[in-house]
């Protein structure tokens, strides 16, 4: 983490705003930000998930939709007529389906009455017949108009079946608009879960960037009022918060993932069916266009040190002369200012010489300021997380976590460092933010007066060309001194970013035997003794875990000053070098009779001035306006 420069927080959509955990992720990314040098807008980004995972209903039933301008409110009503008439056809349809089976019962009913009946008369003929065997069987009267009726009763009227097919035909077309009304409601209902989706994402962006200002205000002025609690005037707000917007995103990652094919089997996406209302495309330009300030910089200063250095080997090159200085001339500027390791003399290692006091100067500031203004709050922040009483909670992985020593999943060291290093983050930010080592005045004066001296001790026929070189020098002096700051500035930032982590391991040592004693315990009950244990040797070694932790931050913090030393000498001495290779060339020039090297200097000086050239039509083209 302390190599990164962004930070994400990263949350479901529907815990973004009012969950606890969302506001912890959130404030430990300010502290991290402010503990590896200030806050800015835009380190931190908040991007909230599973946009997909919405209730129309939950988010309708909260909303007002009178002034909305997506046609959510059309889509609303319309569903609501579709679903009234729907629910029309549906009852229709219902009353239809009793209606047949009514009917349906009653020829059923009459179907077996009439066949009962048929039975009987039937039987009834069979024993008369048996009675009058020796009569010739007449005709009974009415017997075959019995037979007739009974088919006469089974038919309709025509009235009837005209009837019966007219509400047949009107049921069939019931059953097409129910499919049509059905099919129509589906698609509003999707368009409606978008467009629910789209609006909770708007209300929920904008809500967590008002609870990010708000929490930023409250880190800076619990700090403010820490600092300075006779002058702390609540009203007066540390910075301009009106200008604060972080970027806040929302996405849906399964739906994008299921929209480009990207996974086999999950079916059809849950809410949007195009890739760019899941946000993903939103969140992949973001990523790509995070880094064009800082590239745009860095390339500017690349075309800067390019056109310094072209310009230095061009003028190097240019400035030699073989007629008009005479050897004995180059003789004795080489050997009052070519440098020489075994006996330190030289330009370089009068440079070194001076220049490396001034590192030592500087730093001893440095270390002056870092632990005038951290000492005394970091005493206070140890004092007053001794006073609190905070207790270990009991979780699922709390034993593996106690052999080895806390570090496992969530550090249980770094958990502790928390409210430590929350009461010192903005106060440590301002710290390290306003640090800074002035170099510019006493580099350039040290480094001025040296090349005066070069210039002054030159021959006559060298006096020009010693000036052009000095100036030359001077030109190059200010490219070089602007590296070194922002060198000195990064090491700052890195030491201090280690400084800022030192006091985990710390308590880590200070705890270990608390672990191994609760990671002992086992049986019945053993759970409850461990966290008993656990919590009884914090409480106890609360003091040497804190205020001696606050020793080892201190300590630490001496460390920057080293490191920032260490970075200065290294650098002026290629600064130095850099200074005599300038002017070397009053020396150190080719003889008359050296062809290749002359040619490599005509060379040089086409090239440089080609480059140069170049760089022009770079710059240009960076800077249209200009």
């Amino acid at each position: 983490m302390k190599q990164c420069s962004h930070t994400w927080v990263v949350m479901p959509i529907t815990r973004a705003i009012d969950d606890k955990n969302a506001k912890d992720l959130t404030n430990a990314a300010f502290r991290m930000q402010l503990l590896n040098g200030s806050y800015e807008d835009g380190r931190i980004t908040l991007i909230a998930t599973k946009t997909d995972d919405i209730s129309p209903s939950e988010v309708l039933g909260g909303s007002n939709l009178d002034d909305d301008e997506t046609g959510l409110k059309d889509i609303v009503e319309t569903e609501g007529k579709l679903r009234k008439e729907l629910s029309g056809i549906e009852t229709d349809l219902s009353l239809n389906k009793k209606r047949r089976r009514s009917v349906r019962c009653s020829e059923i009913a009459s179907k077996k009455a009439r066949t009962d009946t048929a039975e009987h008369r039937t039987t009834e003929h069979h024993e008369i017949r048996q009675d009058s065997d020796a009569t010739t069987s007449v005709p009974q009267p009415g017997h075959g108009e019995e037979g007739g009726g009974s088919k006469c009763t089974s038919a309709l009227p025509s009235s009837e079946i005209d009837a019966e097919v007219t509400q047949a035909d009107e049921q069939i077309r019931n059953h097409i608009k129910r499919v049509e009304l059905q099919k129509a409601i589906h698609e509003l209902v999707i368009k409606k879960r978008v467009l629910c989706a789209q609006m909770r994402s708007r209300e929920s962006v904008n809500v967590m960037k008002r609870k990010f200002v708000k929490q930023l205000k409250d880190l800076e002025d619990t700090a403010a009022e820490e600092n300075d609690p006779d002058n702390y005037d609540p009203g007066v707000p540390s910075r301009d918060y009106s200008r604060i917007n972080p970027p806040v995103l929302s996405c849906s990652a399964v739906d994008y993932l299921r929209i480009q094919a990207h996974v086999v089997g999950d079916g059809l996406p849950n809410t949007f069916f195009d890739a760019e209302s899941t946000g993903i495309p939103t969140i992949q330009e973001w990523c790509r266009n995070l880094g064009n300030v800082r590239r745009r910089v860095a390339c500017l200063g690349l075309l800067e040190r390019l056109d310094a250095l072209a310009e230095s080997i061009h003028s190097y090159a240019q400035d030699i002369n073989l007629e008009d200085v005479a050897k004995s001339d180059r003789e004795v500027m080489r050997k009052r200012w070519q440098s020489d390791s075994t006996s330190g003399t030289g330009l370089a290692c009068k440079l070194k010489e001076e220049l490396h006091e001034v590192a030592q100067n500087r730093c001893l500031k440095l270390q002056d300021r870092i632990s005038g203004s951290m000492e005394r709050r970091c005493r206070e922040a140890a004092l007053k997380v001794r006073q609190q009483s905070g207790t270990i909670s009991v979780f699922s992985y709390f034993l593996s976590a106690l052999r080895r020593h806390g570090s496992w999943r969530q550090d249980l060291n770094v958990n502790l460092t928390v409210p430590f290093m929350r009461k010192i983050a903005v106060h440590w930010s301002n710290t390290f933010n306003t640090q800074s080592v002035d170099l510019m005045e006493d580099v350039a004066g040290i480094v001025g007066k040296a090349l005066t001296e070069v210039v002054e001790s030159a021959t006559p026929l060298l006096n020009d060309l010693a000036r052009d070189r000095a100036e030359q020098g001077k030109k190059e002096l200010e490219n070089i001194l602007d590296e070194i700051v922002d060198i000195v500035h990064e090491v700052i930032s890195d030491e201090q970013k280690e400084a800022s982590r030192c006091l985990a391991p710390h308590i880590m040592r200070v705890l270990k035997p608390g672990y191994e004693d609760a990671a002992q315990q086992t049986g019945r009950g053993s759970t409850a003794r461990r966290k008993a244990l656990f919590n009884e040797y914090v409480a106890t070694h609360k003091n040497s875990a804190f205020h001696d932790g606050a020793n080892v931050l201190l300590t630490r913090l001496g460390g920057v000053t080293d490191a920032v030393r260490d970075t200065l000498e290294e650098e002026f001495d290629v600064l130095s070098e850099k200074m005599e290779v300038a002017m070397s060339v009053l020396w150190d020039r080719p003889t008359s009779d050296d062809s290749l090297e002359l040619k490599a200097c005509v060379h040089a000086t086409a090239t440089m001035a080609e480059i140069r050239d170049q760089i022009r039509l770079w710059r240009r083209a960076a800077n249209p306006v200009n």
